[in-house]
């Protein structure tokens, strides 16, 4: 599923899990499906693809369960204020919580450092020598904002109940979302020669709440 996820972006442009699915059951080779693990199955069986459907979001489900310290209907427009008490989740210092952030965290390194390391293994980054930058992007999402409903009046939160308003240095419009906080490998000196400006770590926060923490770097395998 992690996989198909960024397949599914580069292919199509969207990180659904419908998108996702059909990568995985229609488009992948046979070698690819195995490396994986994923069984065989009869494309033409509407019962056998509809089981494989229902196993690829259970898993997804499964897998945001054990990260979301505020596990909730993410289908559902909450009221507000029921709102504002699960974002606080995300915040609060309760151990349970702290570890499943810290899990969060520890994919998300994982993820960004893979193509580093892949990239120092082949020599891309010879000419490095550590000259980072730090940078703060918006992350918008497909979700809408908070809004008033019409009838009463209520007001309601966002399906992504801690994201925020990104401004971006008072360039055009703001965007709804998160605050993505990148480092990234600079060059100083063009003498230096080039290699790929890469991200070595990412921070994804509330935009304007809280900013971003530092977190130890781990060494690169020589």
């Amino acid at each position: 599923m992690l996989t198909c996820l960024p397949l599914s972006i580069n292919h199509t442009g969207k990180a659904t899990l419908v998108e996702a699915w059909r990568i995985a059951v229609f488009c992948l080779s046979a070698a690819a499906r195995h490396r994986l693990g994923l069984p065989d199955i009869n494309r033409e069986d509407i019962h056998q693809v509809l089981a494989s459907s229902r196993r690829f979001y259970r898993a997804f489900d499964r897998l945001t369960t054990l990260l979301d310290p505020a596990r909730h209907d993410r289908r559902v427009r909450l009221p507000q204020h029921q709102a504002n008490v699960l974002a606080t989740a995300w915040e609060h210092d309760d151990p349970a919580h702290a570890r499943k952030r810290e899990l969060l965290q520890d994919i998300v390194t994982a993820l960004v450092l893979t193509p580093v390391r892949w990239a120092k293994g082949r020599g891309y980054l010879r000419h490095f020598r550590g000259d980072v930058g730090i940078d703060t992007t918006a992350a918008p999402v497909f979700a809408r904002p908070p809004r008033a409903r019409r009838s009463t009046g209520e007001l309601i939160a966002s399906t992504e109940i801690t994201a925020g308003w990104h401004h971006s240095a008072g360039n055009g419009p703001p965007e709804y979302g998160y605050s993505a906080t990148l480092t990234v490998a600079a060059r100083t000196r063009t003498a230096l020669g080039s290699f790929p400006q890469l991200a070595l770590g990412l921070v994804l926060d509330t935009p304007c709440r809280s900013p971003p923490r530092p977190r130890p770097c781990r060494p690169w395998p020589s």
